[in-house]
């Protein structure tokens, strides 16, 4: 009555049968199924989501979203200068979230200084 789930093998011939059945209608026939994700990360930032919000949604750290971000925009020369100015901007974001100058490491350093104990002496 139910169709068998899927194993990992029948999905990937499936998805390898219908990319060469529309492979003369691809921009570029030597695309992978996982370069989907990459178009997808590029689109979520052009569609104004933050990088940390990509990550997040793809499961990948906020360096690999941007790597995967920056690789797919010099691919698709289409919009990549927007692309990667969009991407400069969430960097700079995250570095001005993350500016330790303004930080005091004073109350830090006092009680680590009262939980150090000295191993060498004995008590």
């Amino acid at each position: 009555m139910f169709p068998k789930p899927l194993s990992a093998n029948t999905a990937s011939r499936g998805i390898a049968r219908y990319r060469d059945r529309i492979k003369d209608k691809l921009s570029d026939p030597s695309l992978r199924f996982q370069d989907t994700r990459g178009t997808a990360a590029t689109r979520l930032l052009r569609a104004s989501l933050g990088l940390n919000q990509i990550a997040n949604h793809m499961g990948w750290s906020f360096r690999y979203a941007a790597a995967v971000i920056e690789y797919y925009a010099a691919v698709s020369p289409a919009g990549s200068a927007e692309v990667l100015n969009l991407l400069k901007r969430e960097k700079q974001r995250r570095e001005d979230k993350m500016d330790l100058s303004r930080f005091d490491a004073a109350p830090l350093l006092a009680f680590t200084a009262t939980k150090e104990i000295d191993y060498g002496t004995e008590t």
